[in-house]
């Protein structure tokens, strides 16, 4: 199965590939994009250029699902697989503080957890107002995939002290991408206690209703802390 996604990939990325060379080839300094028809992977990419490139590859597997040409269920191992070869044009030595969330969101695509783990340390030390909040939870993803639970909660808990206008991550992060990883071994209490906070915290969120974001946020709130409560609810002992 995965050689045949591989191969799926590798085939529906020729199109893609020549798409973002032509976008990134617009600035003068521009590597090399790298094609993953071949086996050659250029290693002087830039993290934001691997980033730019998932997010296209991503635009482009989501037109492929719209046209019915792959289906929805394939495209988180597409993009994790598209991801694995961007990765390794990447040098993990050169990362320097400002662009190390960069860093760990291209190998939290690939799943490479101790990587990634690797790079939101050094992301939350340069503590970016933008990415206060969400370079935490995703160390906290990460840590929760490593079955570092403890350290997984307390970095979780951290984003607690956020002002309520930066509180709208937190649940979604905790409800679908660390109390999984957290909860596969089997009933956890301090899972469970965990989305509950989470759930005060997303009571406590301010958005702005006047903004698509903002409306999206308040029409699924209710769904989110229901999700929450029932998972909440499977996972205590």
């Amino acid at each position: 199965m995965r050689y045949w996604i591989r191969s799926g990939t590798r085939a529906f990325c020729k199109a893609g590939v020549a798409f973002a060379t032509l976008t990134l080839s617009l600035g003068c300094a521009t590597p090399p994009v790298p094609n993953p028809n071949s086996t050659f992977i250029p290693q002087n990419l830039s993290p934001g250029q691997a980033l730019n490139l998932l997010r296209r590859a991503n635009v482009l597997f989501q037109a492929r699902i719209r046209t019915g040409t792959l289906q929805r269920a394939d495209l988180d191992q597409l993009n994790q697989l598209y991801a694995q070869d961007i990765a390794q044009a990447l040098d993990i030595r050169k990362m320097q503080l400002a662009d190390a969330w960069t860093f760990g969101e291209v190998y939290r695509s690939a799943r490479d957890w101790g990587q990634a783990r690797i790079a939101f340390e050094r992301a939350v030390q340069n503590n970016s107002p933008e990415r206060w909040v969400v370079d935490r939870l995703r160390l906290a993803e990460s840590l929760a995939w490593l079955g570092e639970q403890d350290s997984a909660i307390r970095w979780v808990e951290s984003t607690f002290v956020a002002r309520p206008e930066a509180k709208a991550p937190i649940l979604p992060a905790v409800l679908y991408e660390i109390a999984p990883p957290l909860a596969r071994n089997g009933p956890n209490s301090a899972v469970a206690d965990l989305l509950l906070q989470a759930i005060d915290q997303h009571r406590q969120a301010v958005v702005n209703p006047t903004t698509p974001a903002g409306q999206d946020f308040l029409a699924a709130r209710s769904h989110h802390i229901r999700r929450a409560e029932k998972f909440a609810r499977a996972v205590r002992p």
